[in-house]
């Protein structure tokens, strides 16, 4: 199920899909991500089978950073 968030130029879709007991957490373009170090890579799509509470945490940091303005 995508979301995006609204009121920006550019909205920031996150979506889940879930394929064979397996779900994805994927971000948009637009979203607001760190490069990893000394690279040009940003994350944008995580892997998950089980959700346990600090799975549910880190996704909820996730999802609130996407959304962070951009400076």
């Amino acid at each position: 199920m995508p979301g995006y968030a609204t009121g920006r130029s550019t909205p920031v879709v996150v979506f889940f899909r879930l394929d064979d007991g397996v779900m994805t957490l994927g971000l948009s373009e637009h979203a607001h991500v760190e490069r990893e170090s000394r690279t040009a890579l940003r994350p944008c799509a995580w892997y998950l089978d089980e959700l346990d509470d600090s799975t549910v945490e880190k996704v909820a940091a996730v999802v609130r950073t996407a959304f962070e303005p951009t400076s």
